[in-house]
C-alpha cells in the first residue's frame, strides 16, 4: 500500500521538495559567522530555503516493511525503513540515484550481482553508486531498522529502479510513504 501521508508519526507529512517558497525576513550574517577577518556581512536572500529537521524514530515491525521520508530535497532526500523480516530480495540497481544505507538497528546482509556479502550491524553503511546492483536481507534477531540516503544524479529523471533483466519501473517516490499489506507492528520503537 502505497500513502502520502503517515500512519507512522504524530508530525505530519513531509514538505515536499516543490512546496512554494515563503518569503523570509532578510537577515544580516551575526559578526561572528562573518570569519576571522570580519569581513562584509551579507544579506541572505528572502526567498532562500529554510534546514529541515527531522528525528530517527520508527516503530518496530514483527512483519512487513515500511518506509517513511523524514527530508526532501530536490536532489537529496533521507527516509528511515523497517523490516520485520526479509529486505528487498530482487536484485536491481538505481540508474539516476547514488544512495546509501545505514544500520540503525538489527543486521542486514548486503549482496553484490557476483557474489559479493557483506553482513552490516548497528552502524555500519554501504554507499551504493547509481547503476551498482544490490539486494539485501535482514539476518538479526532484531528488527531492522535503516537510514537510506538517496540524491538524484538528475532531478528532472524519475528514479528507474532496473533489474538485471532490463525492466524497469519506477516503484516509488522520495516522498512516498510505504506500509506493506503484511505489516504487524510492535509496541517498542526505534529512537
Amino acid at each position: 500500500m502505497v500513502r502520502k501521508t503517515s500512519p507512522l508519526r504524530s508530525r505530519g507529512a513531509p514538505r515536499s521538495a516543490k512546496a512554494p517558497a515563503k518569503a523570509l525576513k532578510p537577515y544580516k550574517v551575526p559578526p561572528a559567522y562573518r570569519g576571522k577577518s570580519g569581513g562584509k556581512a551579507m544579506a541572505i536572500p528572502a526567498d532562500a530555503p529554510k534546514p529541515s529537521f527531522f528525528a530517527l524514530k520508527a516503530r518496530k515491525l514483527a512483519r512487513g516493511s515500511t518506509e517513511e521520508p523524514l527530508a526532501i530535497a530536490k536532489h537529496l532526500w533521507l527516509k528511515i525503513k523497517v523490516y520485520g523480516k526479509g529486505g528487498e530480495n530482487n536484485l536491481h540497481a538505481h540508474l539516476n540515484q547514488d544512495h546509501s544505507f545505514v544500520v540503525l538497528d538489527g543486521k542486514a546482509r548486503f549482496h553484490g550481482p557476483r557474489g559479493e556479502t557483506r553482513v552490516l550491524k548497528r552502524n555500519d553503511g554501504i554507499l551504493l553508486p547509481a547503476g551498482s546492483y544490490y539486494w539485501f536481507e535482514s539476518v538479526g534477531k532484531e528488527p531492522l531498522v535503516l537510514l537510506r540516503v538517496g540524491a538524484l544524479a538528475d532531478a528532472d529523471t524519475p528514479d528507474l529502479r532496473v533489474m538485471p533483466d532490463g525492466s524497469g519501473k519506477v516503484r516509488r517516490t522520495a516522498d512516498t510513504v510505504f506500509v506493506s499489506p503484511d505489516v504487524v507492528y510492535r509496541e517498542d520503537w526505534y529512537e
